[in-house]
């Protein structure tokens, strides 16, 4: 786990080096960019296998007893929950070129990345891009990812 921290301004700038487009809106509006983090924030993923994304409510524990570990990652290139391969509360990408640019695949990205209403890329135009990438197949977890259980036997 490594933590960046920065400001709309410093976000901006280096969206714009790395992407071409324009950051413009409020903080939700990061939500629409998180695909791009593997360009963006490529300087700093260096050495890592994957990189990707959470909500701030979200807690995380044992992710080894859900599948979580070296091995079973070892498969994949996209973890999302219930099998749709980018969700925003928890998504996992690996850092890999194909991946990493597969937002720029996306309808009139730029223009929708750099409008300031939310357009749900992360989940619904990334999620539809990682099932259907073709050259190469993004390899993806097939059965739901139960990431809202714990555990703990009394939650079945």
């Amino acid at each position: 786990l490594k933590l960046l921290h920065l400001n709309a301004t410093s976000f901006a700038q280096i969206a714009r080096r790395a992407t071409g487009a324009v950051f413009r809106g409020e903080g939700y509006k990061l939500c629409d960019w998180r695909m791009a983090y593997g360009e963006i924030f490529a300087p700093w993923l260096r050495g890592f296998s994957f990189w990707g994304w959470v909500d701030l409510d979200v807690f995380l524990g044992r992710l080894p007893f859900f599948g979580l570990n070296a091995s079973s990652l070892s498969a994949l290139d996209s973890l999302g929950e219930h099998s749709w391969p980018s969700q925003g509360p928890l998504t996992l990408l690996r850092n890999v070129v194909a991946v990493n640019r597969l937002w720029r695949t996306l309808p009139r990205v730029r223009e929708r990345l750099e409008d300031p209403a939310i357009q749900r890329l992360n989940e619904w135009a990334f999620g539809r891009a990682l099932l259907h990438a073709a050259e190469p197949p993004i390899r993806r977890r097939e059965t739901p990812f139960p990431m809202h259980l714990s555990a703990h036997r009394r939650h079945g």
